[in-house]
């Protein structure tokens, strides 16, 4: 069957853990990069791009890519033909946030294999894949390589070893460019200063570790003061935020009171409470190494049923009492999920991240 027939094709595959594809590039395709599990790499001479299930990449037609596994990945692909997408979409490589429409509709397509341009069914439903596309903001997962060699150089040393104890300066030295130098053409190539490029890297390279299910494999590379004599003391706390929902959100809650972070948020979380009788831990004495009533932050969803027992556990554990309600949209999902699943929650991450 002629190209000129079809205005989407799909590919379906489940990659076994750690597989490398081949640089490719397909000619007169858009391609979006989507894995329904698992996280991939997707690298172009312009820079890499790490792809969580929540996200994923554009890829215009002719970029040449390579797209690297981390763990088991469930990769979900949607070709475009480019002369229905040319005017509509960005040229260059991004990073999106796929919302739970996108992503229902990504599988749907995948389910069917091919959208032909005669089938007028099809092509309705291609194009509300497209604008769905279209109104999607572009996330900062990318780790882009700048054009000077020197810069390059440096660039390439801090992604191979972004929590190598001296990054930077190894950096500079194998550039054989002084810091100041590199901090010049980083900020004109990358629009990122040497500092924040580098804790890019890192988090890049966090995410990669927690994919492939080895939390405890490398993380000393992303530790603080080397030198300490136990592991608590070697990570750097102040700098840390931790999280977790339901039950998770204890256990982000107890590591509050045992080491100084620099924020805890609660989302839907009673703290080990049995619904409203807070577990005794949770009794802040002013001992805690992270101030409730300062560094703690909670998230529910009112329609949640236990609701009312996250507000009162987070008022025992010292929490400051006044909140901020508002009346927005009712989420998708449970309502005890809603804190992480419902993207209308987004605005408010974003909030209890600054």
């Amino acid at each position: 069957m002629s190209d000129s027939r079809l205005v989407v094709r799909s590919y379906a595959v489940t990659h076994p853990p750690n597989l490398d594809l081949p640089t490719r590039r397909y000619e007169a395709w858009d391609q979006l990069c989507f894995a329904s599990q698992g996280v991939m790499n997707v690298e172009t001479s312009d820079g890499t791009w790490v792809v969580p299930p929540h996200r994923a990449v554009w890829i215009p037609a002719g970029t040449r890519h390579a797209v690297r596994m981390t763990g088991r990945v469930s990769l979900r692909t949607l070709f475009f033909a480019e002369r229905i997408t040319r005017r509509r979409l960005p040229r260059a490589c991004r990073a999106v946030n796929v919302s739970p429409l996108l992503r229902e509709l990504v599988l749907h397509v995948c389910r069917i294999g091919i959208l032909h341009a005669s089938v007028a069914e099809e092509v309705r439903l291609a194009h509300v894949v497209l604008d769905q596309l279209v109104l999607l903001e572009a996330v900062p997962l990318q780790l882009p390589l700048p054009a000077d060699p020197r810069a390059r150089v440096a660039a390439e040393h801090l992604a191979a070893e972004p929590g190598a104890p001296g990054a930077i300066e190894r950096a500079a030295r194998a550039s054989r460019a002084s810091r100041r130098t590199l901090e010049r053409l980083f900020a004109a190539e990358t629009n990122m200063t040497l500092g924040r490029y580098h804790q890019r890297a890192r988090i890049i390279a966090a995410l990669r570790l927690l994919a492939a299910r080895r939390p405890g494999r490398g993380w000393g590379r992303f530790l603080a003061n080397s030198g300490a004599a136990t592991p608590a003391e070697r990570i750097a706390w102040p700098r840390l935020l931790v999280a977790g929902h339901s039950q998770g959100g204890g256990h982000a809650a107890f590591l509050g009171t045992r080491y100084p972070v620099h924020r805890v948020i609660q989302l839907a979380s009673t703290c080990d409470a049995a619904l409203g009788a807070p577990a005794p831990w949770t009794h802040s004495d002013g001992t805690w190494a992270t101030d409730p009533a300062a560094r703690y932050f909670g998230l529910a969803v009112a329609r949640d049923a236990i609701c009312s027992a996250h507000a009162a556990v987070w008022q025992v554990m010292g929490m400051d009492p006044a909140r901020q309600d508002d009346a927005a949209a009712a989420c998708s999902g449970g309502a005890h999920g809603g804190p992480i699943f419902c993207t209308e929650n987004y605005p408010r991450w974003v909030q209890l991240l600054q």
